[in-house]
């Protein structure tokens, strides 16, 4: 499957350069790799940090993520590289959990939160430190996690035109891009949360070259299937309560 990169017309060819019939631009993509006469994508600024400098390339793909994602993902590489986007999920991952810890800790000081039920106001602390931690282990964790069961969803609804690292992209680079997000206290996550699967299903859409109808079911199949796992496992354990429930009035 072909795609073009100047009017979106997607369109089968044997060529491996071909133009678009649609417009007549050279700039297509196969399967994921965008071609100019053969050529590669040519990445995001991070990708590319030995060029622009390591402060300035994570600047400049944390603004294409949020405000662009659509170009930044369509120019972003599909494969060769892990350990870029893993570096930024984990190096945003960790600043905008410690942001988040150091809320926490500052509420506790002026005692506007709680502390958990049955634990100390120090063991809650520990908590919180032990988490700051733990916490670039936990992402890098939680990324491989989470693009491998999107990544599955995406074979299941024949959305994965690509390998796992195109998926693996896609939710490292949403992930960290929103991570700053942390700064805004309470909302801030919660808007951030909302970004970051808006950027996860632009970034499948993009990587993966496949319509936006099953970047969506790919994201979402996960939740769909946990929330009817749920419902069944409720139903379960309802239907012989409501029985017995019911039958003590005959």
């Amino acid at each position: 499957m072909m795609k073009c990169e100047d009017c979106g017309y997607t369109f089968e060819s044997a060529d491996p350069t071909p133009s678009c019939p649609y417009c007549g631009s050279g700039m297509v993509y196969r399967a994921g790799v965008a071609s100019d006469a053969g050529g590669f994508r040519e990445g995001c600024p991070w990708d590319r940090r030995d060029e622009h400098g390591f402060v300035s390339g994570l600047a400049q793909t944390i603004r294409g993520c949020l405000l662009e994602p659509a170009e930044t993902f369509s120019r972003m590489k599909t494969e060769g590289d892990l350990t870029s986007p893993l570096l930024f999920a984990v190096i945003l991952g960790t600043i905008g959990a410690l942001i988040g810890i150091g809320w926490q800790l500052a509420a506790r000081s002026f005692h506007l939160m709680p502390t958990s039920p049955g634990t100390s106001a120090s063991a809650d602390t520990l908590a919180l430190v032990a988490g700051a931690v733990l916490s670039p282990a936990l992402i890098v964790l939680m990324m491989f996690m989470s693009a491998g069961i999107i990544h599955l969803s995406l074979l299941t609804v024949g959305g994965a035109e690509n390998g796992f690292e195109s998926t693996f992209r896609a939710v490292c680079y949403a992930s960290g891009s929103v991570a700053l997000f942390q700064i805004v206290p309470i909302c801030g996550s919660m808007v951030g949360g909302v970004w970051s699967m808006v950027i996860a299903i632009i970034g499948l859409r993009e990587l993966h070259v496949t319509s936006t109808g099953k970047a969506v079911l790919g994201y979402f199949l996960p939740f769909i299937v946990c929330c009817g796992l749920a419902v069944v496992v409720m139903a379960l354990f309802m239907v012989p309560f409501m029985t017995k429930v019911f039958s003590g009035y005959h």
